[in-house]
């Protein structure tokens, strides 16, 4: 190869170079772009009797800096972040609830206790007993308001979830098509490094809506897996999640995913258990086990409050003379059937025990044969062959013949505080007597002294009421702990990454410098090539 040759090799590795850290230096702002280096490698030498001498330089390929684990590393944090940032954030209106006295359930049952006291000690006085009936109202109406914004947070996580799904599947729709362009790209022979920083800032992108993994095939395309196993990019077909709702309550809303597989379409359900990472997680957990858990704790303390106080005043007598009734009233507890059962079974659901009861949902399957009893809250199973049965204070009773594969869902104090009210609103007809004697207060005091009764798990109401407010608060702060370590995590594996993808200015204006030295070398090599080339050709004139 000639010197000229030589020079010119050397021009054209100095240019390439010079254009890669141009490029590196104009993208030192962009999101997932990744510092380009050119790689280049030596020409084969030339034989001759003196020996192989170099023919110059040549450009093997355009590399980008790329570690795959610090890579996945970044994506894994990034969806472990963003679940925790979003139940945490979520969690924190729930706190606030219970922890301000914006709704005042306590303060509405001291004064509840204290109207009664009161009363207890005047029962023929019609203004104590109005004040009985107004702190009874006060106090109903506290629990539904708390039950009602506790609802409130529900329907805004719903929303929530549907943004997101129309998120996912937009990123997921993205993937395809990067797929399919660097598919074609790797066609060359060389790597799309734009289009491979392109697809992994997508997939960036998607960790933090919903925790995937990902598996690179031979021709370059990626597949995209939810942490269920569960396909939601394969080459470049994307998936599509949807929402639905829950054949055993038709009130929650439910996330699928539906992928091809061949001439078959497969739905798969998403619960909150199977996602690990992501907004979605986040969401779908602060809304099927925060919140649920939050409104049975407010039902399980209503439902307690109107049994006790119901059994105590409907065993007194009135100013009329006439037997007590039930001081408040309750929503039915809730049994539903599945909507893909096949029998004729139906189950109802009674509170046997309020001091036994149990802040949860249920779940009742039935094989044929026994059925299988699970508390939601917790995971614990009973059996039993036949109903009806007596379990964690209530009763649940059969009417018709199930089928095998049946299922019922129970929610038997969910809504309790959603739909407490006062029976009645006339002053005499509390009995506060245990006859219609005037003066009678035995019954009323019987009525006052629940305040200190240790009634559910141990507690008197207030202190069960103030457990509720600590349980909520130690999530709230369990969950912005976790929020805090996970974005922490995320950090350095940022850092990492940018220690090995990102671009430093200053190594790459010194970068710029030598190329630079190097283009003007060459250029001098080939100016003297074209000295020497002129001198022997005047040496033959």
């Amino acid at each position: 190869m000639s010197l000229l040759g030589v020079g010119s090799s050397g021009l054209a590795a100095a240019y390439a170079a010079i254009n890669a850290t141009s490029n590196n230096i104009a993208n030192v702002n962009t999101p997932g772009y990744s510092r380009q280096n050119v790689v280049q490698t030596t020409m084969p030498g030339q034989f001759s009797s003196g020996g192989f001498f170099g023919r110059g330089v040549t450009i093997e390929s355009v590399r980008r800096a790329f570690d795959a684990q610090v890579n996945g590393q970044v994506q894994f944090s990034e969806a472990q972040s963003a679940e925790a940032a979003t139940q945490s954030r979520l969690m924190r209106a729930v706190d606030e609830l219970f922890a301000t006295d914006d709704v005042g359930m306590g303060n509405a049952l001291d004064n509840f206790f204290s109207s009664m006291t009161q009363a207890s000690s005047r029962p023929s006085d019609i203004a104590s007993r109005a004040a009985v009936i107004s702190s009874g109202l006060e106090l109903a109406s506290r629990l539904n308001q708390a039950s009602s914004q506790v609802d409130e947070q529900g329907r805004n996580v719903d929303l929530g979830i549907r943004a997101t799904v129309v998120q996912i599947n937009s990123l997921a729709q993205k993937i395809g098509r990067l797929n399919d362009a660097i598919s074609l790209a790797r066609g060359s022979g060389q790597m799309p490094n734009d289009l491979l920083d392109q697809r992994d800032e997508v997939v960036r992108q998607l960790n933090t809506q919903v925790g995937v993994s990902t598996l690179e095939q031979s021709d370059g395309s990626l597949n995209v897996f939810v942490s269920s196993g569960a396909a939601l990019v394969v080459g470049n077909t994307p998936a599509s999640m949807s929402i639905s709702f829950d054949p055993t309550d038709p009130q929650k809303q439910l996330v699928g995913l539906s992928s091809a597989n061949g001439a078959t379409t497969i739905n798969l359900q998403l619960s909150a258990t199977s996602l690990n990472g992501g907004a979605l997680a986040g969401q779908m957990k602060f809304r099927d086990i925060n919140l649920v858990d939050a409104k049975n704790e407010l039902g399980r303390l209503a439902t307690a409050i109107a049994s006790t106080f119901n059994a105590i005043h409907a065993a007194g007598t009135n100013m009329n003379g006439a037997a007590g009734q039930a001081l408040f009233t309750l929503p039915a507890p809730v049994a539903m059937p599945s909507a893909l059962n096949t029998g004729t079974g139906a189950i109802s659901v009674s509170v046997a025990a309020a001091s036994g009861l149990k802040p949860s949902d249920y779940r009742i399957d039935y094989n044929g044969s026994q059925y299988t009893i699970t508390r939601l809250q917790d995971g614990t199973k009973s059996t039993t062959a036949a109903l009806p049965v007596t379990l964690d204070g209530i009763a649940i009773t059969l009417t018709g013949t199930p089928a095998a594969g049946d299922s019922f869902q129970l929610q038997p104090v969910r809504n309790a505080a959603a739909g407490i009210k006062l029976a009645f609103s006339d002053p005499r007809t509390l009995a506060f007597g245990l006859s219609n004697a005037s003066g009678d207060n035995r019954n009323a005091l019987a009525l006052a002294a629940v305040a200190e009764q240790v009634t559910l798990g141990g507690l008197t109401f207030s202190q069960a009421l103030g457990e509720i407010s600590a349980k909520v608060g130690a999530t709230a702060r369990g969950l912005e702990t976790s929020a805090s370590i996970a974005d922490k995590l995320l950090t350095q594996a940022r850092s990492e990454q940018s220690s090995v993808s990102g671009v430093n200015l200053d190594e790459e204006a010194a970068k710029l410098i030598r190329y630079q030295q190097a283009y003007q070398a060459s250029a001098k090599v080939i100016a003297t090539a074209q000295t020497l080339f002129q001198t022997l050709i005047d040496m033959g004139r």
